[in-house]
């Protein structure tokens, strides 16, 4: 055991042994947390008369640590199906009705219009209506602009949400809420569809 460990134990000892009076928990939540991490992997060589207050301090922590990130993932839950509902590029003016026919309702229009200038690129056909169609429009200057300043503010709010609400989540847990997952998805996503609009302009089909 390190003379560090040894020191941290020490105090966590004289910390029990106020808990053990008091019935207060010693450790704030969540910044305590690696302290509780400690107990749970020394608790074996604990003195006998503090095993039974640690294992009591430990279940209360993390029954607190369990409510405090149930609320933090329903608020999260919550302000990401607000963000989503906000983003630019769902307006209605990128809702174009060939390219939506061929996806599901609630697809987000800009990635719709992305696939198909996907597969239109790797399989361009000047003979196609629909291949020569799409290229015109999305070349278009003014909704090909339009196209990236959506893409851009969204990419830039969806960062910023990932970021704040995983370092806030990584308080409690090391698990990743699946919000912030997709968020981040998102934002990879839209750097893609950034990087393929801006192309089409220069690509000669």
């Amino acid at each position: 055991m390190s003379d560090l460990i040894y020191l941290d134990l020490e105090r966590i000892y004289a910390n029990l042994r106020q808990f053990q009076t008091s019935k207060k928990l010693p450790w704030r939540v969540p910044d305590d947390l690696k302290k509780i991490a400690l107990i749970k992997t020394q608790i074996g060589q604990f003195p006998e008369d503090l095993k039974g207050p640690a294992l009591e301090a430990v279940y209360r922590y993390e029954r607190i640590v369990d409510h405090k990130t149930a609320k933090l993932r329903a608020h999260i839950s919550k302000s990401y199906k607000l963000l989503l509902s906000n983003l630019q590029s769902i307006d209605p003016c990128f809702k174009l009705p060939t390219v939506m026919s061929r996806f599901r309702p609630d697809i987000n229009p800009i990635a719709a219009i992305y696939y198909v200038c996907h597969e239109v690129c790797s399989t361009y056909d000047p003979e196609s209506q629909l291949h020569v169609w799409i290229i015109a429009t999305v070349c278009d200057p003014d909704f090909n602009s339009s196209l990236q300043r959506a893409l851009a503010h969204d990419r830039q709010l969806l960062k910023t949400f990932a970021t704040y609400h995983k370092e806030v989540y990584a308080r409690y847990t090391d698990d990743v809420p699946l919000e912030v997952f997709h968020a981040q998805q998102m934002v990879e996503d839209y750097g893609k569809y950034i990087m393929m609009f801006a192309h089409l302009l220069v690509m000669d089909l």
